[in-house]
């Protein structure tokens, strides 16, 4: 007979991240705390009857990976020693903000497939992922209810300033891309311009400072209230903040790189050149190399601002011919991102964490899908 540890593996871990099933292993009392949260967030999800959205919902929340759930839990204990319903709270919200931000990006991309599912915008009407917003604000305030009354306004100041972040580097991003709108808000602050070419490419400065808030600010608010609202002290939450920062880098980092170098077989590459966007750091990288001939720069540059998925094939054999370059790069990027993260993780309190953790981090830096 399975314990119910395994049966939450198995069901929320296991498919996709095979490598954090050592993380439960090592601390089993996250898996109670994996559980808990998803009860809360099923609880806070509830719909009245014959509800049209109820479908929506379950599309939007039926295949999570759980990564946005456990590492709030983790840094709790990692610091405290301690994961409670507070933490459990922070750690549901992340996870529902998470969710419903990928239906306002698909719509905001016009993206068609997300991991090869129909986008909820295509599968059942802009209108749905349009009314799916009051849902998640409903789902929010019924899960902040649960939060200690001691640690409300502390958590409504953080998580405020997260949610106005986030926004602004979700627009960032659309800014930096260099084709398919034409509204006058987009042609008045857009990081591009056409008649320039290459010589107005975004900065990396730029290109950081948009996936610190479009990514970062989430994780950073995250990691930071879960190990406040568990007990930590004011140097342990200041080090569970940094730590969001550094992983929040990584991952939007690899997210970029495996949309153009993934060796998933399913996964349909390039999805950031059909979406015109220069906001990427492969392609960055590619268009501000001195390794690469001008010439393919030029014509990689025009595929991006086409965005023809006709031209794709030849988009990614410029992106192939030279990854060289990206790699080189991309290897001294995370291997720096690794070390400051692994010098963050010795700082907390429990030795399984502090054991298991840089193993992930590390795995996490190096999958290929």
């Amino acid at each position: 007979m399975q314990s119910s540890q395994t049966t939450v593996l198995k069901e929320k871990v296991a498919p996709k991240k095979q490598f954090l099933e050592d993380i439960i292993k090592a601390v089993p009392e996250v898996a109670e705390g994996i559980r808990n949260t998803d009860q809360l967030i099923k609880q806070s999800l509830i719909l009245t009857p014959k509800h049209p959205m109820q479908k929506v919902v379950d599309y939007v929340t039926g295949e999570g990976k759980n990564l946005r759930v456990l590492m709030p839990l983790l840094l709790s204990i990692g610091y405290t020693r301690n994961s409670n319903h507070n933490t459990e709270a922070v750690a549901g919200l992340t996870q529902i903000v998470h969710e419903f931000s990928k239906v306002m990006d698909d719509r905001i991309d016009n993206a068609s497939k997300r991991h090869n599912k129909d986008t909820v915008h295509v599968k059942f009407g802009t209108w749905a992922s349009e009314t799916l917003n009051g849902i998640q604000d409903g789902a929010m305030e019924r899960i902040k209810s649960t939060i200690d009354d001691v640690y409300k306004t502390t958590f409504s100041d953080v998580w405020g300033d997260f949610l106005v972040e986030i926004s602004e580097g979700e627009a960032e991003d659309v800014l930096m891309e260099c084709g398919g709108r034409d509204d006058e808000l987009w042609k008045e602050h857009s990081y591009f311009r056409a008649t320039s070419d290459i010589a107005t490419l975004p900065t990396f400065k730029q290109y950081f400072s948009m996936i610190d808030k479009k990514t970062g600010s989430m994780l950073r608010a995250s990691f930071g209230l879960a190990v406040e609202l568990s007990g930590g002290t004011l140097e342990d939450i200041d080090n569970a903040t940094t730590f969001g920062h550094y992983f929040g880098r990584i991952h939007q980092i690899t997210d970029d790189y495996l949309d153009i170098y993934s060796e998933e077989s399913e996964k349909k590459l390039g999805g950031d050149i059909l979406s015109h966007k220069l906001g990427n750091y492969v392609l960055l990288t590619l268009l501000r190399s001195d390794e690469v001939e001008t010439k393919d720069k030029d014509d990689l540059l025009s595929f991006i601002k086409q965005g023809n998925e006709n031209m794709l094939g030849e988009a990614l054999k410029i992106c192939n011919d030279y990854k060289h370059v990206v790699d080189k790069d991309y290897k001294q990027m995370m291997t720096g991102l690794e070390n400051k993260t692994n010098m963050i993780i010795n700082t907390m309190k429990d030795e399984r964490i502090k054991s298991i953790l840089p193993k992930f981090i590390h795995e996490y830096i190096n999958r290929k899908v």
